[in-house]
């Protein structure tokens, strides 16, 4: 019978020898060792900044270190990842940015940047693009990122049913949460494009909708012309909601078009993610109720003689807040228009990942 003998192994593995024959065990990398890695990785990212600068360059960097262990410890099938010479490459490139970084918000988006592009290892297009975030993140301005958040709070749709004024009302409250100062001039748009966060396209290609325009884009089941009260089609849509068990609540008064009524929500895009709640549960649609909705929504369609009416209705509706009334003054008047890169996405979205995390 062999003698069972430990021995002392390298780094993040454990070996067990029973008899002749050495068996490895590799448990991965360590949280000490999670640590060791990032902090080793200082001294080469603020090689080139001077004197008087790095003692600020070191904070911003252990900052930034603290918070991507944090996250990373807690993913333990990533961890040995740290193993790769091209994510140490992108760690490097990581803590860099991060001297640039002068508040805690861009941090927390760095890390999630570098986490992102860990757990996009096999995909090489997704490491692309999270690279060149995590390079770019730092130059990044407040202006220029506030322009970014204030256009997708106001061009994103809503995922539950709602009145055109709570929607509105939705988007004052948030756009002043998250973008308290719109930017002025045109810088913002110029340092989109030199960080290739965004492409400007020439007028002659393509004009830049205004504000009331895009939004109806986004989100045209408010700008129906809907059912005219107690007319042969809003009988029809009663009745299908009858035949098919359907609440009536499905239909609404119509905000932006007096004496009519609409579906209850904002596109038909939604349609197959609504439910209905009975006896106190919720139920998804079946495929024959989500039909007759889909028939329904057509059906509200179908005349857009009013078409003007109604979008002067909404530009008043949406003007009557401040904020929304500056914000559309300043998106009417962007020169350029512009469409943003992946690279800009993925800034965008972990920057509202980041906020939902910490409200």
């Amino acid at each position: 019978m062999g003698i069972l003998t430990s021995q002392t192994a390298g780094d993040n593995a454990q070996q067990l020898q029973v008899g002749g024959n050495a068996t490895f065990i590799n448990v991965g990398v360590s949280e000490e060792r999670v640590r060791q890695i990032v902090d080793e990785k200082i001294s080469y990212a603020i090689e080139q900044v001077s004197l008087e600068a790095k003692e600020i360059a070191i904070d911003r960097i252990s900052r930034f270190n603290e918070k991507f262990i944090e996250r990373m410890v807690k993913l333990e099938d990533q961890v040995d990842s740290l193993k790769e010479p091209a994510v140490q490459r992108d760690l490097l490139e990581a803590q860099k940015s991060a001297a640039c970084c002068d508040n805690d918000r861009d941090l927390d988006i760095l890390s999630d940047l570098l986490l992102k592009r860990i757990k996009n290892k096999d995909n090489k297009s997704g490491v692309s693009i999270a690279t060149n975030a995590i390079k770019v993140i730092g130059e990044l301005s407040s202006e220029a990122l506030g322009a970014l958040v204030a256009q997708t709070i106001v061009f994103s749709g809503v995922k539950n049913p709602c009145t055109i004024e709570e929607h509105i009302r939705s988007i004052n409250l948030h756009l002043l949460a998250h973008v308290p100062t719109l930017p002025s001039g045109d810088e913002w748009l110029e340092q989109l494009e030199i960080l290739k966060l965004a492409r400007l396209l020439p007028n002659g290609i393509m004009h830049m909708k205004k504000t009331h325009e895009l939004f109806k884009c986004v989100n045209p089941g408010y700008f129906c012309n809907g059912f005219k009260e107690k007319s042969d089609q809003y009988n029809e849509a009663i009745e299908e909601l009858k035949k098919s068990n359907l609440p009536m609540s499905i239909i609404v008064p119509h905000e932006l078009h007096q004496g009519y009524f609409r579906l209850c929500f904002h596109s038909d895009k939604i349609i197959d993610s609504l439910s209905i709640t009975e006896d106190g549960f919720i139920r998804e649609l079946t495929l024959e109720e989500k039909k007759t909705i889909r028939k329904l929504y057509a059906l509200q369609t179908v005349n857009t003689q009013n078409s003007e009416e109604i979008d002067k209705s909404f530009v008043s509706l949406f003007k009557t807040f401040p904020k929304l009334k500056q914000f559309s003054e300043w998106w009417d008047n962007i020169p350029i228009p512009f469409t943003l890169t992946a690279t800009g996405n993925l800034i965008l979205n972990t920057y509202f990942e980041v906020a939902d995390k910490s409200s």
